[in-house]
């Protein structure tokens, strides 16, 4: 065996393409993958599942029941996009994408984006290294519990409880540290939480 041979590092990938777009870019993406591996001694073996909308359309569900254990050894999950004409939204997100964010503790979902040489950017006048943005937003947990919303009656005020796990409070340190040395906006959104009756707390503090 050579010296390459030798220090040549594997990846097992589970390749999920998922729907649509997913079918087009997935195998794009295992193209810059593989090209990225040769040069810097690399190699990818692919195993590929057809879990997806249009499975769903002909199984009743999105995964088969052992799903999880079938790609819990694979080193990464390569996943493309989910949806799929007459499946609702939430049957691909509660069928496929919540149970392997939970089922393997995804509680970053990490979006770096930057500007490359040879690339033209749609923003004027751009060159490589002015753009580099880090899209840091939550994989599958919230801040905690809410214990609901208590407003006062005859007044403008109102409260909100929340339970807070320390496990939690931990991982979001991965986000201060990176915004510590970054200009940062941030923005916390409530999907799927109870919004109060009045509607009218947004602004509140």
């Amino acid at each position: 065996m050579g010296y390459a041979a030798l220090t040549m590092a594997t990846y097992r990938i589970a390749v999920i393409p998922g729907d649509g777009i997913g079918k087009e870019v997935v195998p794009e993406g295992q193209r810059v993958l593989e090209a990225a591996g040769r040069k810097h001694g690399v190699e990818f073996d692919w195993d590929e599942y057809p879990w997806s909308c249009e499975y769903f359309s002909r199984n009743g569900r999105m995964m088969p029941d052992d799903g999880l254990a079938r790609i819990r050894d694979h080193h990464a999950i390569f996943l493309g996009a989910v949806g799929f004409p007459g499946v609702p939204d939430h049957v691909s997100l509660w069928g496929l994408l919540i149970p392997i964010r939970r089922g393997f503790q995804q509680y970053v979902n990490l979006r770096p984006v930057r500007l490359f040489e040879g690339l033209k950017s749609p923003l004027a006048d751009r060159k490589p290294g002015l753009v580099h943005v880090i899209d840091i937003r939550r994989g599958r947990l919230r801040h905690g519990h809410s214990q609901g919303f208590r407003e006062a009656a005859e007044s403008t005020e109102a409260t909100r409880n929340g339970v807070t796990a320390g496990k939690r409070l931990e991982r979001s340190r991965f986000g201060t540290n990176i915004a510590r040395r970054w200009t940062t906006m941030a923005r916390a959104g409530r999907e799927g939480r109870p919004q109060p009756a009045s509607g009218k707390l947004d602004n509140c503090r």
